[in-house]
């Protein structure tokens, strides 16, 4: 039976005693969208797809930092973190401590291409990677397709690149600006 989604609107002064719990919880799949994901505004039944049958957490504002309490959540298999700022600092963090995760969402953040280059080489359980609009260019795309197996390539048309490596599937979403 899958869980009935479920939306939880938090403030930042919230979300520490918030990871705390969870973790006690071993829960495994943790998502939290920022304040601008408006689509969370519609029914449950609307969102998209891989977010139905989701608890969700919605921040009121953007993370200036990754609590401390999200970085020690070693038993946590999936996260997303939608629209909350980013920087390539935060993706190094997160990199440098969730190494276990086997699915990343950092949708519409600012991480760059240093902090795809730092999830490329610290994440490598990651079978599911999703840096859509992340401001990531070459080096960073570069980076991601080197160290993974099956890279599909989002142009702005959801144009798609294939790179296959023996052994393992990975799916990695990136918008990227081509400069022309």
């Amino acid at each position: 039976m899958t869980q009935e989604s479920k939306l939880h609107r938090i403030s930042l002064d919230e979300l520490p005693d918030l990871l705390v719990r969870l973790k006690k919880e071993q829960v495994t799949e943790l998502s939290i969208f920022g304040p601008r994901a408006t689509w969370l505004l519609s029914p449950p039944n609307q969102w998209m797809k891989d977010y139905q049958g989701r608890i969700i957490y919605q921040l009121n504002q953007k993370l200036d930092h990754i609590p401390d309490s999200l970085l020690s959540f070693d038993c946590l298999k999936s996260l997303t973190l939608w629209w909350l700022g980013l920087s390539q600092e935060n993706a190094q963090k997160i990199a440098d401590n969730l190494p276990q995760l086997t699915a990343l969402d950092l949708t519409k953040n600012n991480i760059g291409d240093i902090g795809a280059k730092a999830l490329a080489k610290n994440l490598t359980s990651l079978i599911h990677l999703d840096l859509t609009e992340n401001q990531i260019g070459e080096k960073g795309v570069f980076a991601i397709s080197s160290n993974h197996l099956q890279f599909y390539f989002s142009v702005y048309r959801e144009i798609k690149l294939e790179m296959i490596v023996p052994r393992l599937l990975v799916k990695i979403y990136i918008s990227y600006l081509l400069l022309t």
